[in-house]
């Protein structure tokens, strides 16, 4: 099991797309956090995806549950801080 948590700043504007020709994921919305001067991609699927784009911006701290791909960190939850 792959599991990360990351408390960083979002150091990029959020970026929100929609999935065409998917039957797993609908939208995602990917931005990159500045977390212990290291800048890591994160990326939300669906309902996630929503609360990213539209609680979130630029400046903003985030606390994060993820899992740990290639390229980013796919976001499993969201912590209020």
């Amino acid at each position: 099991m792959n599991i990360c948590f990351l408390f960083g700043e979002i150091n990029s504007d959020i970026k929100f797309e929609f999935l065409l020709n998917q039957k797993k994921h609908i939208s995602i919305a990917s931005c990159f956090v500045l977390s212990q001067n290291e800048i890591i991609k994160i990326c939300a699927y669906d309902e996630l995806a929503d609360i990213l784009y539209s609680k979130y911006e630029k400046g903003c701290l985030l606390l994060i549950e993820g899992n740990i791909t290639n390229d980013y960190v796919e976001v499993n939850r969201i912590y209020e801080y």
